[in-house]
């Protein structure tokens, strides 16, 4: 379960990226000037918690 968590941050990580290269969604404001080439407040943060909760719940389940 937490290479699938990994996995999936590192997943998050790489459309982030892809996004800040072509342009797919900009943020016109930030908190720091480093926060535009990839929002790590979305990234590592509440998509990271829901990824966890949902292999949490989810493990050995189906």
């Amino acid at each position: 379960m937490p290479v699938a968590v990994v996995v999936a941050a590192l997943l998050n990580t790489i459309v982030g990226q892809m996004a800040w290269t072509y342009g797919w969604w900009r943020f016109k404001e930030t908190l720091f000037a480093w926060d535009r080439v990839i929002p790590l407040f979305s990234v590592y943060g509440f998509f990271l918690a829901g990824t966890i909760w949902i292999f949490v719940f989810a493990y050995r389940k189906f």
